[in-house]
């Protein structure tokens, strides 16, 4: 995974699986090393400018503020629980500061940055190879993608508010994301 803050920060892969890299923008050089999960990150994105959010093989959701680290090493702000398998992708929804957590558990929590708490919590219709989520910012929903469906999740209600079906079945949807409204 990778995510480019609004300062041209880059987040991405580290040495290890568990770590997360942050990176400068012009000369890609590492300005510091997040730890604190304790397997596989698949999913990151930055929240602010400086607060990133990652999730884990490890079921865990984390917060980094990335201008808090000690010696180029950050540890984690705060840690959100409440997937009961591995978090595949993390999603932010700029416009009302919240966040999204994908998980094989086959649902989508909400977050904000202040409660430790999910806001909302949705069961998804179709769970096979769950392994990507986008947010359309406009609107507030999240799309997930699936081994043979896009699945439009509404926080707000919480439930699946539309459902894609692929052209080709079990050709698997690994990338999304939302140009305006489109």
């Amino acid at each position: 995974s990778i995510s480019i803050s609004s300062e041209g920060l880059i987040a991405t892969g580290g040495q290890q699986p568990e770590d997360v890299m942050i990176l400068s923008h012009g000369d890609v050089r590492p300005r510091g090393l997040l730890r604190g999960h304790k397997d596989w990150v698949f999913g990151i994105s930055w929240l602010t400018h400086n607060i990133l959010v990652s999730g884990s093989r490890d079921k865990l959701v984390m917060l980094w503020n990335v201008d808090h680290m000690e010696r180029g090493l950050g540890r984690p702000l705060h840690v959100r629980k409440g997937h009961t398998d591995k978090v595949r992708d993390m999603s932010v929804d700029k416009v009302r500061g919240e966040f999204a957590s994908l998980s094989a558990d086959a649902t989508v929590k909400t977050w904000s940055a202040e409660s430790e708490k999910a806001k909302s919590t949705t069961a998804l219709v179709h769970k096979a190879e769950l392994v990507c989520m986008a947010c359309d910012q406009e609107r507030g929903t999240f799309a997930v993608g699936s081994e043979s469906h896009v699945q439009i999740v509404d926080p707000r209600a919480a439930g699946v508010a539309t459902v894609f079906e692929a052209v080709e079945d079990k050709c698997g949807i690994r990338s999304l994301s939302f140009h305006g409204h489109i």
